[in-house]
């Protein structure tokens, strides 16, 4: 049995599965060190704030830039696509923190930058 590709899509939503970017997950991630951080380290940090009327904050930053290439175009085998753009460009960090105690805090900051 021979299928084309849209064929193969064509059964694989039938079959009730989407098109999608996958989630990545770490390959060394140590089960045991995850155990001990769950089970030691963060009960003692939490009782540690507590202790002091202080709380545990969990924090993540993303930085972006507006010439960022973020998607795939189709272009001929060998030969890479070139997509024209201005050369203004900026930059925007983020930062948020959530706390344990429900509260949340942001940082933003964005700068201009040129490139010829």
């Amino acid at each position: 049995m021979r299928l084309t590709e849209q064929g193969v899509g064509k059964y694989l939503r039938r079959w009730g599965l989407s098109f999608q970017r996958p989630d990545e997950r770490v390959l060394e991630q140590d089960a045991e060190a995850v155990r001990v951080w769950r089970e030691e380290t963060w009960p003692a940090i939490h009782a540690r704030a507590k202790a002091e009327q202080g709380e545990a904050l969990f924090a993540d930053q993303v930085g972006i830039r507006s010439d960022q290439v973020i998607g795939r175009t189709w272009g001929t085998k060998g030969c890479v696509p070139v997509v024209r753009r201005m050369g203004n460009r900026f930059s925007v960090n983020a930062m948020t923190a959530i706390s344990t105690n429900g509260g949340c805090t942001s940082w933003c900051s964005s700068r201009p930058s040129t490139r010829t």
